[in-house]
């Protein structure tokens, strides 16, 4: 016999010998594997009759495994997402990890953002480890069996290998600092800037493939209106971020090649990566701020090109963080909403390539923003004009003319927007949804009270009863040749037509006066029209024996003509109101008369209950 253990209770049992479940079982010391619950996180018990005394720990431990896994299995679905904003969000800020000293020339390191970084990278490593859970869940469960799920699998494990590839940013200065003598430095630096700026386009792709594919596939997301907006509006902002600390990294840069070019203009031998040392025998330099004239724009000895203004602003100077973040974040947002028709270029090559970038960044933006206004705008045009629509039927129906001006005026100010539109039409239902309780009662009473006075019975009853009578009726819709009730069924409701036509059939049997053939059925057809009732029989049948617990047999079959809006008073509620009212009947009477001393008063009997029969729907 092999162990199994309930994961729910906590409890272990036995298996047959022979049992299969896709593992091999009947054999001691086996491993047999249990699924957790339906997030597909499957963990493996060992049973072995050798060990009694750690089964409770071992079942103790996996139910609190699962419970911890319940807690955080939807983050892990959305694992990818988080990733990727979290990518596009936090690797930017080590843009600015560079400082440039004017007075000595050299470039400094700050520090504090390398452990802001030490301190977020084992966060990174869960959410890396999440992504990849989700995209194995996802095949084990079977989501990609199918030949085009398989492609999708390798479209995003080829864009998470590029996007999750540690880029620092710190590698764009590396060899401005620690420059290799056999590579050229420009060079090599703006390879490794436009590496971490195409990596920034795959995870902005990789982000977008994950919502479009949430959008589809989670019905909350798909139907809330804002979530398109503020992705767009998330790309924006991110656009400026990661925009805005390149143009830092690169103004860095570009001062690096100035100082270089200075070297060789005057003919002096410049020590090799003289730029990384800024200590007190650092030698004078100050022969570069003739020829790097970064306060005015002398495009004759050096062209800063777009990366002027963060040597005249001094923002490359500047060890406050939060202010470099800002001034450069201010730049990438105002340039991404112009696409960069206000910069002034330079000759060079990469620096054209990064305006060129921001320019097919912005426009991107902007389409895919003016496609989701447009769909949204069509879809508020689209919901205008079936409220509209509905507004006007709901006008036209003979329901909504019966009822007063005053309650006409209230429906059609009451929350219009909420009315549901169906594909059949409006719905006697519609007059209810949606609407506080004060104005269904209100609407009830001028549809339904004047229908229930046609009931001889009805009229004898006090007007709180018959306002009871009201609270119980449920508006009912019925399709045309719809079968409301077959000849040989239980009678469960009465029907109060309030519009449409009803057809009704019955068998009446007539006298031939011939012995061979007595009797003879006919089948009698009648109609029901506008305000009046079917189903009356329960009437009779709860004065006759007012605790039956059976209903009363319909001997006709009835069907509607064309569609039938209707309130329905079902049995039981006519039935607890048929008590109520014997019960109010008997207190007057014992009022009245009062009873001998002997005699002992005696409880009301229970309200009836509904019958396991269902009812009518209910719209």
């Amino acid at each position: 016999m092999s162990q199994f253990v309930n994961l729910e209770e906590g409890t272990s049992g036995q298996l047959p010998m022979g049992h299969r479940n896709g593992t091999n079982t009947g054999i001691s010391g086996h491993i047999q594997r249990y699924t957790l619950d339906n997030s597909g996180i499957e963990v493996q018990g060992i049973s072995s009759s050798g060990r009694e005394s750690t089964r409770p720990f071992y079942e103790k431990a996996l139910l609190h495994w699962k419970k911890i896994l319940r807690i955080f299995w939807p983050l892990v679905k959305i694992s990818p997402f988080i990733w990727c904003a979290n990518k596009i969000s936090i690797e930017p800020f080590f843009l600015y990890d560079t400082v440039i000293n004017s007075d000595k020339k050299c470039v400094k390191i700050d520090n504090t953002l390398n452990t802001v970084g030490l301190i977020l990278l084992p966060f990174q490593i869960l959410i890396i480890i999440g992504s990849f859970a989700f995209l194995a869940r996802a095949r084990r469960v079977g989501l990609l069996k199918k030949r085009l799920h398989r492609k999708i699998l390798f479209l995003l494990l080829l864009l998470d290998s590029l996007t999750y590839i540690p880029i620092g940013p710190d590698v764009l200065l590396t060899n401005a600092i620690w420059p290799d003598p056999e590579l050229s430095n420009r060079r090599s630096n703006f390879y490794a800037a436009n590496l971490f700026l195409l990596q920034y386009f795959l995870t902005v792709i990789l982000l977008y493939i994950i919502f479009t594919r949430a959008t589809r596939t989670w019905a909350t997301l798909a139907k809330t209106t804002w979530a398109k907006a503020a992705f767009n509006l998330l790309l924006y902002v991110h656009g400026g971020h990661v925009f805005g600390g390149l143009w830092y990294a690169f103004s860095i840069e570009k001062e690096i090649g100035c100082w270089k070019k200075a070297c060789k203009h005057y003919a002096l031998e410049c020590p090799l990566g003289y730029y990384d040392v800024c200590d007190l025998n650092s030698p004078d330099y100050k022969f570069i701020n003739e020829f790097c004239q970064t306060k005015t724009q002398n495009t004759a000895a050096y062209d800063f090109g777009i990366y002027h203004d963060a040597h005249e602003s001094g923002i490359v100077e500047m060890w406050n963080f939060p202010r470099r973040v800002l001034h450069c974040f201010r730049w990438g947002l105002q340039n991404l909403s112009g696409f960069g028709q206000n910069i002034q270029t330079s000759t060079d090559a990469w620096e054209n390539i990064f305006v060129i970038s921001i320019t097919i960044y912005g426009m991107v933006l902007f389409v895919f923003f003016i496609g989701n206004m447009q769909i949204y705008l069509q879809s508020q045009t689209k919901r205008s004009e079936m409220i509209s629509q509905k507004k006007q039927e709901i006008e036209q129906s003979k329901s909504f003319k019966k009822l007063s001006e005053n309650l006409q005026k209230q429906i059609k100010r009451y929350q219009p927007e909420k009315w549901e539109v169906t594909k059949g039409g409006v719905e006697f239902g519609n007059f209810f949804n949606n609407l506080p309780d004060d104005l269904i009662r209100n609407i009830k009473r001028q549809l339904c009270l004047e229908l229930l006075l046609k009931v001889e019975e009805f009229r004898r009853w006090s007007e709180e009863l018959l306002d009871e009578l009201c609270d119980c009726a449920k508006p009912v819709s019925y399709a045309e040749q719809a079968e409301i009730v077959r000849r040989g069924s239980s009678i469960d409701e009465m029907l109060f037509l309030v519009q449409g036509k009803l057809r009704t059939y019955s068998l009446t049997s007539v006298d031939t006066g011939s012995a061979a053939s007595p009797l003879r059925f006919e089948t009698s057809i009648n109609h029901l029209e506008d305000g009046e009732l079917c189903g009356e029989e329960l009437v009779a049948w709860f004065q006759a024996d007012l605790y039956s617990s059976n209903l009363p047999i319909s001997t006709r079959t009835i069907q509607t003509i064309k569609k039938v809006d209707a309130f329905a008073l079902m049995s039981y509620d006519l039935q607890n109101v048929f008590i109520k009212h014997q019960t109010t009947l008997s207190t007057s009477t014992q009022v009245q008369a009062p009873p001998p001393a002997d005699s002992q008063p005696q409880a009301p009997p229970p309200p009836a209950k509904p019958p396991a029969q269902q009812p009518a729907s209910e719209i």
